[in-house]
């Protein structure tokens, strides 16, 4: 069951990441004189990513600067973890560990020339990281790793989240925290990092922030049959207050596509559940 739920995991880590990086690669293997094109399997994907992209630990945008962000990192650790790869894991934490943490325990979202451009974090990252984490110290047998899991879980609590009439939310950055409207992104929430970190700490926050978030953006998706980029709004029982000054127009992205991956891979994680 955990490894088909790792497979699960690394191939929509893969999705997610197709929102931020350049897809360069094909799904099929070329077509050999002798047959037609063979198409690959999740890990050969996997692999695929981690060779491309990932330089000593660092997972590089080489469509964008070739500058790092901590949701690529996080995303390589997912991808990582998924295939078993231990020593893809250990280099693209040991790389994030000493040039995006920062004192706080988040990281940093952007780096690039060899220095922090922007020293926010990005909670969806910070989440994703955590989450990989946890799973890594399962599946190499390394209880430290579970540890600094949840340590960056309750970090992530204390700073990245807070309480509305509808439930938790999860906040996009530190500057989000200071006054409300809350500005909130739909899809940095992951319901399947949720889970994992609630089994593994214990913390009941982490079921307040599932049920927070999926209140918030069923509100959302009621209001708009696509999911916002970014809205400021105040959660309010029984309905959420947008403010139509908060925000000058609806934006909408393809990387809001990550908010039905996120969805779909909680919805494996729950079918590979022994109950």
């Amino acid at each position: 069951m955990n490894a088909l739920r790792h497979s699960c995991a690394g191939f929509i880590a893969l999705a997610i990441a197709a929102s931020l990086f350049a897809c360069t690669s094909s799904p099929t293997t070329p077509a050999s004189p002798s047959g037609p094109a063979q198409a690959r399997t999740a890990d050969d994907a996997a692999r695929a990513f981690l060779s491309n992209y990932v330089v000593d630990g660092r997972v590089v945008r080489k469509d964008q600067g070739s500058d790092t962000v901590s949701e690529g990192q996080a995303y390589g650790m997912l991808i990582a973890v998924s295939i078993g790869d231990e020593n893809a894991f250990d280099s693209i934490y040991a790389w994030t560990t000493a040039n995006l943490v920062q004192t706080d325990g988040l990281m940093a979202w952007d780096w690039k020339d060899g220095k922090i451009i922007d020293n926010e974090p990005a909670s969806d990252a910070d989440l994703d990281a955590a989450r990989a984490l946890v799973e890594a110290g399962k599946t190499f047998n390394e209880p430290d790793l579970i540890a600094k899991g949840n340590a960056l879980g309750e970090v992530i609590l204390d700073k990245l989240t807070v309480t509305t009439a509808a439930g938790r939310i999860l906040l996009p950055g530190l500057w989000a925290a200071t006054s409300e409207p809350y500005a909130y992104n739909p899809s940095y929430a992951s319901p399947a990092a949720f889970s994992v970190l609630s089994e593994s700490s214990g913390d009941a926050r982490w079921q307040e922030l599932a049920s927070g978030s999926r209140a918030v953006t069923s509100a959302l998706l009621t209001k708009s049959g696509l999911p916002p980029i970014g809205r400021r709004c105040t959660p309010t029982a029984p309905s959420i207050q947008c403010p139509a000054h908060a925000v000058p127009e609806q934006r909408f992205s393809t990387r809001m596509t990550r908010l039905g991956y996120r969805c779909v891979m909680r919805s494996h994680a729950t079918q590979q559940t022994p109950r």
